[in-house]
């Protein structure tokens, strides 16, 4: 781009009637160093800060001549004053053609290379839930310059989620956090992170324990009759494999998706002691969990379909399907499988059986003493722990563990 000496101070007719052939040209306004007015071929005229000076070499727009009128356009004294200013900063060790550069960076576009660079070694459940995080629970930060986000912007957008939602928004922090950090990396901010959790957001924010989740159940008295229906809809319901599956996690006091996963080859059917073994995947305790199988559960497996390659026992039925038929039941609208199942069955063995607190918490998968004495325990425990579930089988089929039900 051209510069263009004159020999006077630049006046407002004197820069109506400026024009070049070139591309673009350079005048400099004459008295503020530094200062030019940039024409365009096309006529466009603007307002620009430009040095060569090492380190801070580079051009600022500061407004526009034309376009607006007179009234919007930026004056030749307001150009002066802001040319001014620059020096200022300049002077005072500051860069302002990187300031300015910096500026033009937003929070969402930092968060959009983040996940762009991310990508290739996340799933596609993991991008989906960053850009939901960035995009919309963040939304107020993505016009920001990321170079200038500070404590009060995280705390504005974290606040609303933080004693209603906080799962969401711990996990919020943690991004936002993580894009910050990102930028930093980058060149495009300095500092601390303000999204930083320990000595920072640590002590403006409640310590964010999230109180303990019950869920809704039936009292153990009313189990019984609530299987009792179950065992009447075994033959006749829609969907019967999702009643046989809400039948065996009462039995078994399994969690939900331990039924549903459960696959043939886990079952352990011949011979006088059958067990279920849970793999360690599918565990809470990510151990294996081997559950005593009683004649009501016996006979729940034997009613069940099989299907040629098809391994699981439910492959058609989901939580939701559970819920669906438990909730169906009379008095059991805000009742969980979880909660009847599991709370149940604990509530029913700690107040009305001799059974010791131990193998009780064993039936449920509970990590009990140490390694040591889970090792040793393993194989008492498994004939005392069939006992407990037989019991609490009869106690469901009021007061009989074997039942008849529809053969598949």
């Amino acid at each position: 781009m051209a510069r263009r000496k004159l020999a006077e101070p630049l006046t407002a007719k004197v820069i109506d009637a400026l024009t070049t052939t070139r591309r673009s040209e350079r005048f400099p306004e004459g008295t503020v160093s530094c200062l030019y007015m940039k024409v365009q071929r096309s006529g466009s005229k603007s307002w620009v800060f430009w040095t060569e000076r090492k380190g801070f070499a580079g051009e600022l727009g500061l407004g526009s001549w034309t376009g607006a009128g007179k009234a919007g356009r930026v004056s030749i004294h307001q150009a002066r004053k802001a040319a001014l200013a620059i020096h200022d900063r300049i002077g005072s060790g500051h860069n302002p053609v990187e300031e300015r550069r910096r500026d033009s960076i937003t929070f969402g576009k930092v968060a959009a290379d983040l996940i762009a660079e991310m990508t290739p070694g996340w799933g596609e459940k993991s991008v989906k839930n960053w850009k939901l995080s960035l995009q919309v629970h963040a939304a107020d930060l993505r016009s920001k310059p990321v170079a200038k986000i500070g404590v009060d912007d995280v705390l504005a957008v974290l606040r609303p989620y933080w004693t209603e939602k906080l799962e969401t928004a711990k996990r919020l922090r943690q991004r936002i956090e993580h894009v910050l950090d990102f930028a930093k990396a980058k060149g495009h901010r300095d500092g601390d992170n303000p999204a930083a959790w320990k000595g920072g957001l640590q002590k403006l924010l409640p310590n964010g324990k999230r109180a303990t989740r019950h869920f809704a159940a039936a009292p153990y008295a009313a189990i019984p009759g609530i299987v009792t229906a179950l065992n009447g809809m075994a033959g006749q319901a829609d969907d019967e494999t999702g009643v046989k599956a809400l039948l065996l996690t009462l039995h078994c006091v399994t969690r939900t998706g331990e039924t549903l996963k459960a696959e043939w080859q886990e079952f352990e059917l011949d011979g006088e002691e059958p067990v279920w073994t849970v793999p360690a995947a599918r565990t809470k305790m990510r151990k294996d969990h081997r559950i005593p199988l009683n004649p009501a559960a016996l006979a729940l497996l034997d009613s069940l379909p099989r299907k040629d390659g098809e391994t699981r026992l439910f492959p058609d039925t989901n939580s939701h399907t559970m819920l669906n038929v438990l909730q169906s039941l009379p008095g059991c609208g805000d009742h969980t499988v979880h909660g009847t199942a599991r709370s149940g069955f604990r509530d029913w063995a700690g107040n009305e059986t001799s059974f010791p607190r131990d193998l009780i918490e064993e039936c449920l998968a509970h990590a009990v003493g140490d390694n040591t004495e889970r090792a040793y325990r393993r194989g008492e425990a498994m004939a005392k722990r069939r006992k407990l579930l037989a019991a609490w089988s009869g106690y469901l089929d009021g007061g009989s563990n074997v039942r008849q039900l529809r053969r598949a």
